[in-house]
C-alpha cells in the first residue's frame, strides 16, 4: 500500500526505533492539537504545499535508487532539494548523461533560498551568476553568497536590451553549462535576444495554463509582470524558438512549470527527443489544475515567427 499521509510516513520511519518513536509521538500529538477537525487521524500530504511536494519528490527519489534501472524516462529522476519542483533531479541526471561544464547563470532567483541552480552553487561548488531584480530579495541573495568567490550576484532587471551586457560584465563563459530563465513574463523575448552564448542545457518557465495547439507568447512588456494567465509563452512557442536556436526539447517537469532544452550538437541517444519527450500540462503543486493563475481577459497573444 502506498504511504499517503504524514502519520503513515512517521509510523514507517519510527519502526523498531524507541528514540524515533518518542520524537515522532511528540510530533503526532502536536499534529492532533493543531488540526483537530481533521477527520480521523489522517492528514493528506497533498494538502500541505511545501511538505507534500518535498515528501513526494523524496519518495520518488528513493523509488529510483532502490528499484529502477538507469536511463529511465527523465520524469523518474525528478527530485527537489532547493528547486521549486523536480528540477534538481532532472539537471543532475542530464549532467550524468551529457558533458556539461560546471558553470551556470540563473535569473529570477529571488533571495536564493530556492532555485534551479542553488544546489549546484551551494553543494556541488559550481561557478556562476545569479541575477535578481527585486532590491529587497537581492540583498538577501547578496548576503548569502558574500563569502562564495565562485558565485556572482547582480541586481538588475533582465531584458532583451541588456542581457548581452549583463553577461559580458559578469564574464559569463560563452560555453556555459546551464542557463535558467524564470522572470514571469518576458522569458521568451530574453532567450530570443541571447546571442554568442551557448549553454549546454537551458531551463525556461512556460505557461502551461494556456493552450499549446499553436505557439503563443505575451507581447514584450517593459513593465512588471502582469497578474493572471496572460504571461510568458506556451510550450509550443518555446519549441519554435528552440528550433531556431538549434536546441531540442528533452523534458518538461511533472508540475508543468519548466521546460528543458539541450543543444542539438551535444545530444546523444541517452537523452529523449521528439515524441519520447514528456510534455506535462498544468499541475501546480502536483495538484492538477486545482491551483492556477486567475484567468486574464487579455487575448492579444503574439504568434512567433509570423505563425
Amino acid at each position: 500500500m502506498a504511504v499517503t499521509t504524514l502519520r503513515d510516513i512517521l509510523r514507517v520511519k519510527i519502526k523498531n526505533s524507541p528514540v524515533r518513536h518518542q520524537a515522532a509521538r511528540f510530533v503526532l500529538n502536536g499534529i492532533d492539537r493543531t488540526v483537530g477537525a481533521v477527520v480521523g487521524d489522517r492528514i493528506a500530504i497533498s494538502k500541505t504545499f511545501g511538505g507534500g511536494k518535498s515528501l513526494t519528490y523524496l519518495a520518488l527519489s528513493e523509488l529510483v535508487s532502490r528499484q529502477l534501472p538507469p536511463d529511465l524516462p527523465l520524469s523518474a529522476y525528478e527530485l527537489s532539494v532547493f528547486s521549486q519542483n523536480g528540477e534538481d533531479g532532472i539537471l543532475q541526471e542530464l549532467c550524468r548523461r551529457l558533458p556539461v561544464p560546471h558553470t551556470f547563470v540563473e535569473f529570477g532567483i529571488q533571495s536564493g533560498w530556492e532555485g534551479n541552480c542553488v544546489l549546484l552553487a551551494d553543494v556541488f561548488d559550481w561557478s556562476g551568476l545569479f541575477i535578481e531584480y527585486n532590491r529587497k530579495t537581492f540583498e538577501q541573495l547578496q548576503r548569502k553568497y558574500a563569502y562564495n568567490s565562485r558565485v556572482k550576484t547582480v541586481c538588475a532587471k533582465v531584458s532583451p536590451q541588456n542581457i548581452g551586457s549583463l553577461f559580458a560584465e559578469a564574464d559569463v563563459p560563452t560555453e556555459l553549462g546551464i542557463l535558467s530563465i524564470d522572470i514571469d513574463g518576458n522569458d521568451y523575448w530574453v532567450w530570443e535576444a541571447i546571442t554568442g552564448y551557448r549553454p549546454v542545457i537551458l531551463v525556461i518557465e512556460f505557461n502551461s495554463g494556456i493552450p499549446s495547439e499553436e505557439p503563443l507568447v505575451q507581447p514584450f512588456n517593459e513593465g512588471d509582470p502582469e497578474d493572471g494567465t496572460f504571461f510568458g509563452a506556451n510550450l509550443a512557442a518555446l519549441e519554435v524558438i528552440g528550433v531556431a536556436k538549434d536546441y531540442e526539447l528533452v523534458h518538461t517537469d511533472i508540475a508543468g512549470v519548466n521546460a528543458f532544452f539541450v543543444r542539438r550538437d551535444l545530444l546523444t541517444g541517452a537523452v529523449p527527443t521528439g515524441a519520447s519527450v514528456a510534455r506535462h500540462g498544468l499541475n501546480y503543486y502536483l495538484m492538477s489544475s486545482k491551483f492556477r493563475h486567475t484567468v486574464s481577459d487579455r487575448t492579444d497573444w503574439v504568434r512567433p515567427g509570423g505563425l
